[in-house]
């Protein structure tokens, strides 16, 4: 059997699973993120490395949150949404017609009510890295709804172009347009741009906790495939 050391590298508050020749076998990543959460990844582990890595990391910690993740076929969500559309009063435009400094206050609003993110409050440097970056943002398939006829951002749907796959970034509305349709509009949408792509497959993730979430999206199909489990110390942000 392999024989480990695990170290911790200060220069990027990163922990490296090395062997006994001083080759690297996984990393343990710190990133602070804007919700000014600390949060510990575990990246390329080999399965030898993988236990000693969470062992040194996860002292103290305990359970705090649970999140599935799901699978859904597009041309099936596109079925059952072909006729969806937002309520009277409301529009769908790109994002390519929203302001960036607009777009990333609707989306710091939104975050507020999702499971692990409420706090989160992006500077503009970091919004524009993550929102534009091109390996993942395809701008039709990122959509924002607005109230007419005054122009509020009331909610968005995005979807990641990943190398991997194609990822159900957020679906939100503020909590005062709810139960209107207004989700329901925006994955019909969205889907239907997917299902004109040839997409077929999208993954998301959803908090155990969120029912309206989840029940929303195994209606159009999705099925669990896989989660998680967050970890958190007590009086660690």
């Amino acid at each position: 059997m392999a024989s480990f050391e695990v170290k911790r590298d200060g220069r990027e508050l990163r922990w490296v699973a090395v062997g006994e020749t001083g080759e690297p076998h996984g990393h343990a990543l710190v990133r602070r993120r804007p919700d000014r959460r600390t949060f510990v990844f575990l990246r390329d582990a080999e399965p030898e490395a993988f236990g000693q890595l969470a062992a040194v990391t996860s002292s103290g910690f305990v359970p705090a949150r649970r999140e599935s993740e799901y699978v859904v076929d597009v041309a099936t969500a596109h079925g059952r949404l072909r006729d969806a559309r937002l309520p009277a009063g409301y529009s769908l435009v790109s994002v390519e017609e929203v302001a960036v400094d607009e777009l990333r206050r609707l989306d710091d609003r939104l975050r507020q009510d999702v499971p692990g993110t409420d706090g989160w409050e992006w500077d503009a440097a970091g919004f524009l890295d993550e929102t534009y970056d091109p390996e993942q943002f395809d701008p039709r398939l990122y959509w924002i709804a607005v109230q007419r006829p005054g122009g509020e951002h009331v909610g968005l749907v995005r979807v990641w172009r990943r190398p991997d796959a194609y990822r159900l970034g957020l679906i939100g509305v503020l909590p005062q347009h709810r139960r209107q349709g207004i989700a329901v509009g925006l994955l019909g949408q969205v889907f239907g741009v997917l299902d004109g792509l040839g997409v077929g497959e999208v993954v998301m993730e959803i908090d155990d906790a969120n029912e309206a979430s989840r029940g929303l999206l195994v209606g159009l199909g999705a099925r669990r495939i896989g989660g998680s489990v967050e970890l958190v110390r007590d009086g660690a942000r």
